[in-house]
């Protein structure tokens, strides 16, 4: 009885992050196509919170891994996805601090000596995935600022 109440809050735990992700903040309203869709969750993921479990199913290569843990009382939710190396193409980069404090100190400099039009900030806003621009999100403000992606906006006057 205990491992389906734990494999239930798990996988509502899942559909609720899955949901949010997607955007979907609606209840379902389909109860055919919610089941499907838990059966599915049921079939293609593996929900496990038991240091043992969770290692056995990496050793095993199970596609899908997701768990939740307690750590110091704050919970952390593991997510482990398989995937073929054309799926999952990704790199991962080191800066020196040095690199990000003189990027930053640049800015700096073009901010209050250089003239600096709407034009620039719209640029750092507009090309979000460039270095240059992903540091400058992370500067303290006044130089840099918070990351919002709202996507396209229509005004009417």
């Amino acid at each position: 009885m205990r491992y389906t109440i734990q494999q239930s809050l798990r996988l509502a735990f899942h559909y609720c992050v899955e949901a949010s992700i997607m955007g979907e903040l609606e209840p379902p309203t389909q109860h055919e196509a919610f089941e499907s869709e838990m059966s599915g969750y049921e079939k293609e993921w593996f929900f496990a919170g038991e240091d043992y479990l969770w290692n056995a199913a990496i050793e095993k290569n199970i596609p899908n891994l997701e768990r939740l843990i307690e750590k110091k009382g704050a919970y952390f939710a593991h997510r482990l996805k398989y995937g073929k190396a054309e799926e999952s193409r990704f790199y991962v980069y080191e800066f020196r601090s040095e690199v990000v404090r003189g990027i930053w100190a640049n800015l700096n400099m073009e901010l209050l000596y250089y003239t600096n039009a709407n034009d620039e900030r719209f640029s750092i806003q507009a090309e979000k995935d460039m270095l240059r621009n992903i540091l400058v999100q992370l500067a303290e403000i006044p130089l840099g600022y918070p990351v919002y992606s709202s996507g396209a906006q229509v005004i009417y006057y």
